[in-house]
């Protein structure tokens, strides 16, 4: 049937959702179940930002990380390798490398230069003796 002049379609109206409790003094219909659709809904996109920031938060705090790992390692490694003792004056201390040092015990020395040592100070004189006895020229074992 046309519409007549004046006259708006309106979709058909919804029942309202059921309510429990006081409903002002009548009662609600029941809610019609709706039909699902043929189609299903596509799922829901995820947003890609929060990754993005957070992999270029991430990606600093790693190298840092890494990095700090990798300069104590070396630290650690340079600190073993250097490891020594303690012996007294005149007394030779033999590192694991074959390596010896040995420092002879001080004795007053007195310059012919003045600058060297000022008035009133007494001059000190020391002879360090380092013996390579080790297998390489250069006993670097890093």
């Amino acid at each position: 049937m046309p519409q007549q002049y004046g006259q708006q379609w309106a979709p058909p109206q919804q029942p309202r959702p059921q309510q429990f409790g006081f409903t002002g003094g009548h009662q609600q219909p029941p809610q019609i179940p709706r039909q699902r659709s043929a189609e299903p809904t596509p799922p829901k996109k995820r947003k890609k930002w929060p990754w993005i920031v957070g992999v270029l938060i991430l990606i600093p705090i790693l190298g840092f990380a890494g990095c700090t790992a990798l300069v104590g390692g070396a630290v650690k490694a340079v600190d073993d390798a250097r490891q020594g003792g303690t012996v007294n004056l005149g007394e030779t201390y033999t590192y694991a490398s074959g390596i010896a040092l040995s420092a002879s015990v001080p004795k007053p020395h007195n310059p012919k230069n003045q600058f060297i040592v000022a008035k009133n100070e007494q001059g000190w004189e020391s002879t360090v003796t380092i013996t390579n006895g080790s297998t390489s020229p250069s006993a670097r074992r890093w």
